[in-house]
């Protein structure tokens, strides 16, 4: 069972038995779904047994603050339970952690009827810059945030954030060089990575022969199963005719192979799991590591609690299961000193002195979105991010912006904030070479003994039969990133690779 099933069954079980607490208290109640409120309900007591009118219901949340809709939670969540338990309505409208200019600012992502008050003087105004793109964002913030620690102020009360996770990795890139040292957190269930939620369905069929559930699941995927039939599963699983699948013979076959294993346990290699990640696709890399991330995550696990294979896999999947949304979180240590890098979303809860908040490009900040409730949903996901400021506040965009979906201007989120508030200070659009910069840290790495640096890099131009001549901005082992005039960039899998490399002039 995950969480969600014993949420589900913990409610089943509420609704057959008497049960009467004198005091029910829910905080973050915004972040509740539907299968939550249920059991809420379900512990308050069954009218059908026992309604216990001593029982009391205590809620604290922030209607301001529901940015997870995406994983259940519910938009009129407090009109809800108004309703429902006839509520009565307590606000706390007055903010003690961030600047009079910040608030006022956050305001305007509000509705008109939400009241925020503020206890402290008026504070700096809140800096806008305009980056060429991010590389020269990432560089302009080493020096900042440099500049700021000299100054006095720790790392640790400085943050950035950032829409999509993927925008911290060229950030990560330049503070490992200018030695400035930084986290990332991210907060990911098992159930948010593909490659994952197929292998944790593996692993749970291989430790239990009765799992034909989850055994089913693994052999149809089409992505990284064998993309079973429904009539060959059958078969298989059930009428126990050999069809030859290697998937299933491999899963049947791990408890007795695994009899004869010692650490480091050779999973990855006895599931022959790179036939199944497809070597050839632009995802094998971030598969891969996602994989063998988790399988040391199990053997560090078994080593601790001195388990067999299969005893190891069972309780580290169980506990996964259960504490699923920290199993992948790179968890922030707010005593360490060090830059935080994170999402708006993993932001929540948190305060810093300075705050930057980058990409406020639209397609970026705000995605673009379908329907009127995630455009709102997306406003109040940037209210969190622009009151975790305490004292200062910088918020950039893009001229150039990597991603084609996203707009190189700035977003109207930042038209919507007061023009008083503000203080711009553009950035020399100066283009940087983050292909260059990529490959000078690679060639510092690998020649570390020599000290040799790269002074120059030239670049390798391409051609396409349909996009023209452009050049090689990025590749490693499968994949090449090319930027073509008038397209963009488009980025190619070398096994099937459509563009030409041509003779340096």
């Amino acid at each position: 069972m995950d969480f969600y099933d014993l949420i589900m069954y913990a409610t089943k079980l509420l609704e057959t038995i008497t049960f009467s607490p004198k005091w029910i208290i829910i905080d973050e109640f915004q972040d509740c779904d539907e299968s939550q409120l249920a059991f809420v309900k379900a512990l308050r007591g069954n009218p059908k047994v026992l309604l216990s009118e001593n029982t009391k219901i205590f809620a604290v949340g922030d209607p301001n603050q529901i940015i997870y809709t995406w994983r259940g939670s519910i938009n009129n969540i407090f009109n809800e339970f108004k309703k429902e338990y006839e509520a009565e309505e307590l606000t706390l409208p007055v903010n003690y952690r961030s600047s009079g200019t910040i608030l006022e600012a956050a305001k305007a992502f509000l509705s008109e009827k939400a009241v925020l008050q503020g206890t402290r003087e008026v504070g700096n105004p809140i800096t806008l810059i305009n980056q060429y793109d991010s590389f020269n964002e990432a560089n302009y913030l080493s020096v900042k945030i440099g500049d700021l620690h000299k100054s006095g102020i720790e790392y640790k009360d400085i943050a950035v954030f950032y829409r999509m996770q993927k925008q911290s990795q060229v950030i990560e890139e330049v503070f490992q060089k200018e030695n400035i040292p930084f986290e990332v957190s991210i907060r990911r269930t098992l159930l948010d990575i593909p490659v994952l939620r197929w292998f944790v369905n593996l692993l749970k069929a291989a430790v239990n022969e009765k799992d034909t559930t989850n055994l089913i699941s693994v052999l149809k995927d089409k992505t990284f199963g064998e993309g079973m039939t429904k009539a060959k599963i059958r078969k298989i699983v059930y009428d126990k005719v050999d069809e030859s699948s290697i998937l299933f013979n491999k899963i049947r076959g791990f408890e007795s192979w695994s009899k004869n294993q010692t650490p480091p346990y050779n999973l990855y290699r006895y599931f022959d799991l790179d036939n199944y990640l497809s070597p050839t696709s632009v995802t094998y890399v971030e598969n891969n590591g996602f994989v063998l991330n988790f399988l040391e995550k199990i053997i560090e696990y078994s080593k601790f609690k001195d388990y067999s294979i299969v005893g190891g896999i069972k309780e580290f999947i169980n506990s996964s299961a259960l504490y699923g949304v920290d199993i992948l979180k790179e968890n922030i240590d707010k005593s360490e000193d060090s830059v935080k890098l994170m999402t708006l979303h993993a932001c929540k809860g948190l305060e810093f002195k300075y705050v930057f908040i980058i990409g406020v490009n639209y397609g970026l900040i705000p995605l673009n979105t379908a329907t009127i409730e995630e455009q709102e949903e997306e406003k109040r996901l940037f209210f969190v991010g622009i009151t975790r400021a305490k004292d200062n506040l910088e918020i950039s965009y893009y001229t150039n912006p990597e991603n084609p979906r996203v707009m190189s201007d700035q977003s109207s989120y930042i038209y919507m904030l007061p023009k008083h508030l503000i203080q711009s200070s553009d950035i020399e659009a100066q283009k940087g070479d983050l292909n260059a910069f990529r490959r000078e840290i690679k060639s510092n790495m690998e020649n570390t003994e020599k000290n040799q640096t790269i002074d120059k890099v030239i670049k390798k131009k391409v051609r396409h039969s349909r996009y023209g001549m452009g050049y090689v901005e990025w590749e490693d082992e499968s994949v090449i990133v090319a930027i073509f005039q008038g397209y963009g960039r488009k980025e190619f899998t070398k096994a099937f690779n459509a563009i030409e490399f041509l003779e340096e002039d």
